[in-house]
């Protein structure tokens, strides 16, 4: 018969505990080692039990909720039909009505009103006013140093316009 103690694991650990492992203490091991095992294969198989019967309710319920709804329609149309046909419907011929002549009485609509309309056109016309023509253009005087340099310099011409000449208000000069 085979030591039970001859696993390479077993070596290693002889040589760490420095006594061998007794059958109990094997048996032990093998039955934890096993148990687990049984277990989580035990445990995958609920889950997947599970899954499967979620996806059986879930396939179920749409299932029942299209045929509630159709025969929910179908109950609607039916008792919609039968109010419909079990309606009386006026089914006599028309009548001719009596000729009547027309009579001399005054009505209310004929009742003469003693308003007077008085009819007015109001007449409106645009005048378009000319643009003034003489519109004064701000002095601008640039200076450049007199030195001779390569790189030019940046002018106001893209800097964005001063609120103030928006408004017509006048500043003071730089100085």
């Amino acid at each position: 018969m085979k030591d039970l103690n001859q696993d390479s694991n077993e070596t290693s650990l002889q040589s760490v505990t420095g006594r061998k492992a007794t059958a109990d203490e094997v048996a032990y091991r093998n039955g934890y080692v096993q148990g687990r095992s049984i277990e989580m294969q035990a445990h995958d198989r609920a889950a997947a039990y599970e899954r499967r019967r979620a996806q059986k309710a879930a396939d179920n319920s749409l299932t029942t909720g299209l045929l509630l709804g159709l025969l929910i329609t179908g109950v609607a149309g039916i008792v919609g039909g039968i109010i419909y046909f079990y309606n009386p419907q006026s089914t006599t011929a028309p009548v001719a009505a009596p000729e009547t002549t027309p009579e001399t009485e005054t009505t209310p609509a004929q009742v003469e009103n003693n308003t007077t309309i008085i009819e007015r056109t109001i007449e409106r016309t645009r005048e378009i006013v000319p643009a003034p023509s003489d519109i004064s253009l701000p002095d601008v005087e640039i200076n450049r140093p007199s030195g001779n340099t390569t790189e030019p310099t940046p002018t106001d011409e893209s800097a964005p316009p001063d609120e103030a000449e928006n408004t017509g208000e006048s500043q003071p000069p730089a100085e």
